[in-house]
């Protein structure tokens, strides 16, 4: 018996991201974790730049480390996480 394919929406991934982040149950295995988190931040650096340096838990919360580069445009969808990087003068 096979099963039907599954339809998810743009939202619906995000929701499933957002309940993988929340709720501990759902990846209870820190390297398990680690990974998921270390794969996500590729992802995202694939389409708005940056080097993934490593995820983990640090001072009681998950965080994943990355670096700027060149693909990393000034205004960018980091600006809001990150007040201490600022872009040289043009």
């Amino acid at each position: 018996m096979t099963t039907p394919d599954k339809t998810l929406t743009d939202k619906d991934l995000a929701t499933i991201i957002t309940r993988a982040t929340d709720e501990t149950c759902l990846i209870d295995d820190a390297e398990t974790y680690t990974s998921f988190l270390t794969e996500l931040a590729s992802l995202i650096t694939c389409y708005f730049g940056g080097d993934v340096k490593g995820a983990g838990h640090n001072n009681g919360q998950w965080q994943v480390i990355f670096a700027y580069n060149e693909e990393v445009p000034p205004g960018g969808i980091f600006d809001d996480f990150d007040k201490e990087h600022r872009w040289p003068e043009e």
